[in-house]
């Protein structure tokens, strides 16, 4: 049997690096844009979850926006290592 449980993280890692990459305005492969999200989402927590919604219906709005700011913050450091 086949769950449908995935890492809450991996979404927000996606879109942070989408937008990250857009507005610093720099062109990536898809292996360097894999390489970034395997090196952001390892500085994360795992978080597994069924339904994002879950996570939002249960977690503080202190806590939702410690997640969006860790998650911008591995993203950058992400983007920084891949590109030096």
């Amino acid at each position: 049997m086949n769950g449908n449980v995935h890492n809450y993280y991996e979404t927000r890692v996606f879109d942070e690096l989408d937008r990250q990459i857009a507005e610093l305005q720099i062109k990536v492969s898809e292996d360097q844009f894999d390489d970034m999200a395997c090196i952001a989402l390892n500085q994360l927590p795992s978080r597994y979850v069924r339904y994002d919604i879950d996570t939002t219906f249960y977690a503080t709005p202190e806590e939702i926006q410690k997640m969006r700011l860790a998650v911008k913050s591995a993203v950058s450091m992400a983007i920084n290592k891949i590109l030096a």
